[in-house]
């Protein structure tokens, strides 16, 4: 997270979800959820992202470890 708002995430696989309020952030391990106001991508290549906007909240999902 980057003071003063936004985000800068590493080696992103996809975007699952995207809006104002929410984006779910897929890695090849985890899905991160990001919850704020006026999120939005500035940048989205190589698996690089930045979001600007207010992030109020995080939440991390491990993949499961179990799948056939």
């Amino acid at each position: 997270v980057v003071p003063g708002g936004g985000g800068y995430f590493e080696g992103v696989k996809a975007v699952g979800d995207f809006s104002p309020e929410r984006v779910v952030i897929c890695f090849p391990r985890c899905t991160v959820s990001v919850e704020g106001k006026g999120l939005s991508i500035k940048k989205y290549y190589d698996g690089d992202l930045q979001l600007s906007g207010n992030i109020h909240a995080l939440y991390l999902q491990k993949e499961s470890e179990d799948k056939a």
